[in-house]
């Protein structure tokens, strides 16, 4: 048995401990009993999928620009800064919108504006317009925002003000979680992705009866067999993050109906 079947099984075991034990105590940590709630257990897979597809635009867009645009840290940074903007507007928008049309039509919408905005990204070409990565970015960065008022909402509704607190600290801990093994998970999947892509390009290091204008070549063909590589593998990531995303507005027609106004969106104030 190998290290990783071993810690696998380890969590797993310490998993249903950890259940066992919260269930038999008076005082548990964790309010089990909250998920026999479908809109809070919806809440919180919902949450759970904005955390994978959330770590992969945090960490994979400044690593695109990085190594497939040339870009400096900086401008990486402000790359990805075309998505983290847009958040806080988004959840703006999202409450605003929630208030009028219910948190199950609010958070479809923000699922399929993220996973819209994932997919833009995913189709970049070799070499995307501004326009281009503009537009995707802040889809998905506002789609991101849309979502958090009727999470949160359908949260608070389902616990209701005596475990108020405690619902909030789950479906928080629900997107780190989200976060954390999305990370992981796809990081090592990426990693396989990329040596197979490039397990028939080795490094020409081997320089000896070989003419300068050979070994360019070589080296040439090599950085294109690179590029190609890292480009599959980044819109992978991001069409990968763009059907987590596109799934998640199956728990999303399960949160609480909030306002129950119809099916409109209300773009203009009430």
């Amino acid at each position: 048995m190998t290290v990783r079947p071993v810690w696998l099984a380890v969590s797993a075991v310490s998993l249903a401990v950890f259940v066992a034990f919260e269930l038999r105590t008076r005082r548990p940590l964790v309010q089990l009993s909250l998920f026999r709630s479908v809109p809070f257990s919806a809440a919180n897979l919902a949450n759970l999928a904005v955390g994978v597809a959330l770590i992969i635009a945090m960490v994979e867009v400044p690593l695109y620009a990085y190594s497939i645009l040339g870009s400096t840290e900086i401008e990486g940074g402000l790359l990805l800064m075309r998505l983290t903007l847009m958040i806080p507007l988004g959840a703006l928008a999202g409450g605003w919108v929630a208030d009028r049309a219910g948190y199950r039509l609010t958070g479809v919408l923000g699922f399929i504006l993220t996973g819209v905005g994932f997919i833009l990204i995913g189709f970049w070409p070799d070499e995307p317009s501004t326009f281009q990565m503009t537009a995707a970015l802040m889809t998905t960065g506002l789609g991101f925002g849309v979502v958090i008022a009727p999470i949160g909402a359908t949260v608070i509704a389902s616990v209701g003000s005596a475990w108020m607190t405690t619902g909030s600290a789950l479906v928080t801990v629900m997107r780190m979680i989200g976060m954390t093994v999305g990370l992981s998970a796809l990081s090592s999947w990426g990693l396989r992705r990329f040596n197979g892509l490039m397990a028939g390009s080795p490094l020409p290091l081997k320089t000896e009866g070989m003419s300068r204008p050979q070994y360019d070549s070589l080296v040439e063909a090599y950085q294109k067999t690179l590029e190609a590589a890292l480009h599959t593998v980044y819109s992978e990531f991001f069409l990968i993050a763009g059907g987590v995303a596109l799934a998640a507005i199956i728990p999303a027609l399960l949160f609480h109906r909030g306002r129950d106004r119809g099916f409109r969106l209300p773009f203009l104030p009430q």
